[in-house]
């Protein structure tokens, strides 16, 4: 396990950027890095360890970013390989989806709204 209170005591800076980006990066357990910083800014000057660490935790966050990014991309190729599939087995699968769609949506409207209906007659 990294030792971030080790990061700012060995290595200053570095290790405030280090700190911050690891920090940031933690895309399902949180780190507490913000109070670290906090801590190292009285013992470094405030500026610069305000400048390094927003950059550290904005270098870090774009971790989850680039990781959302790529499995959005790989989905969508995913997706349109499977649609390839799917087309080449059933011809018929070009049809008429959207007019069947609509038509389900609009017969699940209706029995929302009667549903609707009856169970207001019923407080009246």
């Amino acid at each position: 396990m990294i030792d971030i209170v080790g990061l700012v005591h060995t290595f200053g800076y570095l290790g405030v950027f280090l700190a911050s980006l690891i920090g940031s990066a933690t895309i399902i357990l949180p780190v507490p890095s913000f109070a670290l910083v906090i801590a190292a800014g009285s013992q470094l000057d405030p500026l610069w360890v305000g400048v390094i660490s927003g950059t550290g935790a904005a270098i870090g966050e774009l971790t989850g970013y680039g990781l959302g990014y790529g499995i959005y991309h790989a989905r969508n190729k995913f997706n349109q390989r499977k649609k390839a599939v799917l087309l080449k087995q059933d011809k018929s699968f070009k049809g008429d989806w959207d007019e069947k769609i609509s038509k389900l949506c609009e017969k699940i409207n209706s029995l929302r709204e009667n549903q609707h209906n009856i169970i207001r007659q019923k407080d009246l």
